[in-house]
């Protein structure tokens, strides 16, 4: 009888271990911690963002390069250009010329509307001055005229091409003419309407 009475006393002690060990083993639900944001995702929209932020049409509004074209006497010119606005551009263009005694200096400016924004391909229609002022043995000579152009405009990333055509009034023509002598001599004004070419490439900063 003592011995039944001591195992049951045994067995009540070791019951309360027992549960207790069991809840320690068994693992109960565990919660999910709160999703977390992806910071791959965060990366790459912040770039996307930084590149939207500086896309051609808000930070090309300035470019640099070289027109061809026809002006007398010369058919290159270094130009810039600038676009205040979307569809309007506003160009500046010349060269200077020292060489056997005579200089030649080409000035122009040009204000052209466009029909894409800074960063688009389109159409365009230009006018401008053009003024080239030569000197040579002490003779003087100035022709100012007017380009009236169109054409179409190419742009890339970093580049634009530019070609068109048109004509130009001749405004000012103050240029001292050979002298015309002997048989058969003839001497040919300069029209009052010369054709014109647009031939420009530029880099767009």
């Amino acid at each position: 009888m003592k011995h039944a009475i001591s195992f049951v006393v045994v067995g009540l002690f070791l019951a309360p271990a027992r549960s207790v060990v069991a809840d320690v083993s068994v693992p109960g639900p565990v919660e999910k911690p709160e999703s977390q944001p992806n910071v791959d995702q965060m990366g790459s929209a912040e770039v996307k963002k930084g590149l939207s932020a500086l896309s051609p049409s808000e930070t090309s509004w300035f470019s640099a390069g070289v027109r061809f074209g026809i002006f007398p006497p010369v058919l290159t010119a270094l130009e810039v250009s600038l676009r205040p606005v979307d569809h309007i551009a506003v160009s500046a263009y010349g060269i200077f010329i020292s060489r056997d005694g005579g200089q030649l200096l080409l000035i122009a400016t040009s204000v052209t509307a466009e029909s894409g924004k800074r960063d688009q391909n389109g159409w365009y229609l230009s006018t401008g001055v053009i003024h080239a002022s030569m000197n040579s043995a002490g003779v003087s000579e100035v022709l100012v005229l007017m380009p009236i152009t169109a054409g179409y405009l190419v742009k890339s990333a970093h580049f634009e091409l530019q070609l068109g055509g048109g004509m130009q009034l001749v405004v000012v023509d103050h240029r001292d003419a050979p002298a015309c002598t002997g048989w058969g001599c003839v001497h040919i004004a300069v029209p009052p309407v010369l054709p014109a070419v647009d031939l420009a490439l530029r880099y767009r900063f």
